[in-house]
């Protein structure tokens, strides 16, 4: 008998799908929102997450340093001139975002026989005037920082003023804190209904 590879396959994935991802020996019942986890490892994520935000004061500095961040990859992109293999314009977003390196895609796409998605300043650019109305340009070059979100963008097309007495960042680590100190408490209740199945067997590695 001819080996199917592609029902195992099938069947291989849908045997993944049946268990959290984390621990792999519960079925997640999905009470808290999910499938991928359990409830217990769902909730023990999200309070790792809540650690990363403690205060209002550990929210703002974490913004502040986020948000300056992105602006200093879209400046060190905006001076990109280009691969000088293949002329491309577009970098690997992961180099970018995660390493601070301009590296061209579809080199290192050919290179490797794998990347992360392709990026350009160009195509942020238009990201900016569509979804934000900006000229992105205008806002690295002449006011030396970004909008904190699409309503601080809103705000500064409305008034021009705006930036002077922006409190926008703020805002947004105070919904933030309480975003986290929120959904923690509501989990922490609806862990009371959690109907996760315990599996008998302990998973390893060949069962995947």
């Amino acid at each position: 008998m001819e080996w199917n590879w592609k029902e195992y396959n099938k069947d291989k994935t849908l045997f993944r799908s049946y268990y959290c991802l984390e621990c792999k020996q519960n079925k997640p019942c999905g009470v808290l929102g999910t499938r991928d986890y359990c409830c217990a490892c769902y909730f023990q994520i999200e309070q790792e997450r809540a650690e990363e935000y403690p205060s209002y004061e550990m929210a703002y500095q974490r913004k502040v340093k986020e948000h300056r961040a992105r602006y200093k990859q879209l400046e060190f992109l905006k001076s990109y001139s280009g691969c000088s293999h293949c002329g491309s314009l577009a970098v690997d977003a992961y180099e970018l975002y995660e390493n601070n390196r301009l590296v061209c895609q579809p080199c290192l796409a050919k290179k490797t026989g794998g990347s992360s998605s392709p990026i350009s300043f160009s195509e942020r650019s238009k990201w900016y005037r569509k979804y934000w109305g900006i000229n992105l340009i205008e806002w690295l070059e002449d006011y030396g920082c970004l909008p904190v979100n699409t309503n601080c963008a809103r705000e500064w097309l409305k008034d021009k003023g705006h930036l002077r007495n922006c409190q926008c960042l703020e805002l947004e680590a105070q919904k933030l804190t309480e975003m986290f100190s929120n959904s923690l408490k509501e989990y922490q209740e609806k862990l009371k209904e959690c109907a996760c199945e315990k599996s008998e067997k302990v998973r390893v590695g060949s069962d995947y």
